[in-house]
């Protein structure tokens, strides 16, 4: 090969992880976390499932109470 596309070979790698390094550099300065749309979802499910086990909780000692 020449040896252009040997330096092209070689360095590709490194310029694609500069590149996302700075994607993702970018993204923090300005206070966007690419990841926080998946955490907020994962916090209201978890609030839903918490509200669940409530009623349940609720339920139970009713029942456990008519018994």
């Amino acid at each position: 090969m020449g040896k252009w596309t040997d330096w092209i070979m070689n360095g590709l790698p490194m310029v694609l992880l500069l590149g996302l390094w700075l994607f993702f550099m970018r993204k923090m300065r300005r206070g966007m976390d690419p990841w926080q749309k998946a955490y907020e979802k994962q916090t209201e499910v978890l609030e839903q499932q918490i509200q669940v086990l409530r009623e349940t909780n609720e339920l139970l000692k009713k029942l456990e109470a008519k018994l």
